[in-house]
């Protein structure tokens, strides 16, 4: 489940970030709690549109860099798995300078060494057979 998060939201990442754009892929411990924040210097998301994404009876959507088209349950679905591990997902964003997703964990489940990843890269990892 947790790497099925992660990829969700580096697609997210890659989906909402422009050419040659930043994603930043780090993990720390603090307290017995692992934290592995995904941040990018995309679109950003308005303030008041923060609390739509993890609501279920509410439906959002928008369009990625490329216009590329989404259901708006990736995270929806991403918060009931952290839920399901005890843990807890935040979001810090502004429109127009990025968006850093932070995941909680209670316990250690996965190691990420702090890693900077080029966009070509990231896509390649996140869709190897597109073209």
């Amino acid at each position: 489940m947790i790497y099925t998060i992660i990829r969700n939201l580096l697609s997210n990442a890659i989906k909402f970030t422009y050419e040659f754009g930043i994603i930043n892929i780090s993990t720390n411990y603090l307290n017995n709690k692992q934290i592995i924040t995904i941040a990018d210097t995309g679109t950003g998301i308005e303030k008041n549109d923060i609390e739509k994404l993890f609501d279920i009876g509410t439906k959002f959507q928008k369009d990625g860099t490329d216009n590329e088209k989404e259901t708006g349950l990736g995270l929806k679905i991403c918060k009931e798995f952290i839920k399901k591990h005890n843990g807890d997902i935040l979001i810090e964003s502004k429109p127009g300078i990025g968006s850093k997703f932070i995941i909680v964990l209670l316990k250690r489940i996965i190691l990420i060494n702090n890693i900077n990843l080029d966009l070509n890269i990231l896509n390649d990892l996140i869709y190897p057979f597109s073209t």
